[in-house]
C-alpha cells in the first residue's frame, strides 16, 4: 500500500509530527505565511532501517477480520477480503529487522503464508518472546 504523509511542525504539540494525509478530515487554507525550518537528522522521527534497499521480499499475509481498519490503513488497495472475512495482502518490502518487528506488531492477528523463510523467522522470534515471558 502507498500512503502519503506530511512531516511538519505541530502548533498544538510544539514539536514536529508525522501526519497521515488520509486521516486529515478538515483543513483550512489561510493567508498565513511561514518560514521553513531546518531540522537536524536527530529531529527526524524515523528510523531509516525500513527504507533500506536490502533484499526485497514479496510477502503473502493473512489477517484476521478484526484487524481490518489497521490493515486497510497500512496496505490500502492491496487488501482483498476472502469469503470468511479474512484479509489477504500481497506486498513487497525490504527484508530486515524492521520487517520482522512490523509483522510481529500485528500479534496473533496475522499469519505469514509466504515466503516460508520469513514465516520461520517470525515463528522463531515469537517463540523466543514466549519463552522469555513464560512463568
Amino acid at each position: 500500500g502507498q500512503n502519503w504523509y506530511l512531516y511538519a511542525f505541530c502548533h498544538l504539540r510544539q514539536d514536529f509530527r508525522l501526519f497521515k494525509l488520509s486521516r486529515i478530515k478538515e483543513f483550512q487554507v489561510t493567508n498565513l505565511l511561514f518560514e521553513p525550518r531546518t531540522i537536524s537528522e536527530e529531529q527526524t522521527f524515523f528510523n531509516r532501517e525500513w527504507q533500506t534497499t536490502g533484499n526485497l521480499v514479496t510477502l503473502e499475509l493473512v489477517f484476521a477480520k478484526e484487524m481490518k481498519s489497521i490493515v486497510v490503513e497500512w496496505f490500502g488497495e492491496d487488501v482483498v477480503e476472502n469469503q470468511e472475512g479474512q484479509l489477504l495482502v500481497k506486498t513487497t518490502l525490504p527484508e530486515n529487522n524492521w520487517l520482522y518487528g512490523f509483522i510481529l506488531s500485528f500479534g496473533s492477528g496475522i499469519e505469514v503464508i509466504n515466503p516460508p523463510h520469513i514465516r520461520s523467522i517470525v515463528a522463531r522470534i515469537a517463540k523466543e518472546i514466549y519463552e522469555k515471558h513464560s512463568l
